[in-house]
């Protein structure tokens, strides 16, 4: 008796602690809470006060999401599908045709293929579902920030006169060698605010000298 008593104790401990050691692990991701009801009202303030809360008993980003920004973010989605399918009849109508040596389609491909992506590696539903982290996600829509203007870029250089080619080509090799300091720089560890304050001076830049050249 005294015999299948431990066994039963022993049982029972095990199986507690096992459960203990699954809820230490858990959450291992970022949590997103549906609000059911518009951003700024009550339920609203509530759901973002409980989040706040959440973050510090469970150790992982919780974030309130209102039905109104849930229903933009599933717009987004709408918007990201149509573009990647466009990105793919575009890059299937280049291998179609490629013996005409035209590569306007493929770039313009690759430019919408690259920005469908981004549009959904900002939205909180596709991170919460993914599995992956927030640090993965923003790595990954800087480093589409980092080469989606080539493609773009090379798509003009297709179809404008000759005498913006001169220019847009020195703009290409400008956003190459960025690129490339920007992908190097984020593997090696370098602030992603530090990455993004340097692309938007680049940009600046890069616009100006738009303002510029369509002066002349």
């Amino acid at each position: 008796m005294r015999k299948s008593l431990t066994i039963g104790v022993a049982a029972i401990l095990g199986f507690l602690w096992s459960g203990v050691a699954v809820a230490q692990n858990y959450p291992v991701r970022t949590m997103t809470m549906i609000v059911p009801f518009p951003a700024g009202g009550a339920t609203d303030t509530l759901a973002r006060f409980l989040a706040e809360r959440m973050r510090g008993i469970l150790g992982q980003t919780v974030i309130s999401l209102p039905s109104s920004l849930l229903k933009w973010e599933l717009v987004q989605i709408v918007v990201s599908a149509v573009l990647f399918f466009t990105a793919l009849a575009a890059m299937a109508l280049f291998f179609f045709r490629r013996k005409t040596g035209d590569l306007t389609l493929i770039f313009f491909g690759l430019f919408s293929l690259l920005f469908s992506v981004r549009l959904l590696t900002v939205l909180q539903v596709i991170r919460s579902l993914s599995g992956y982290s927030e640090t993965f996600w923003l790595y990954l829509n800087w480093s589409i920030t980092c080469i989606i203007v080539l493609p773009f870029g090379l798509f003009l250089f297709q179809v404008v006169s000759e005498s913006l080619r001169k220019w847009l080509r020195w703009v290409l090799i400008l956003q190459a060698v960025f690129a490339l300091v920007g992908l190097f720089g984020a593997a090696f560890g370098a602030s992603l605010a530090k990455l993004y304050a340097v692309n938007n001076i680049h940009l600046y830049i890069t616009r100006g000298d738009d303002l510029v050249s369509s002066t002349r």
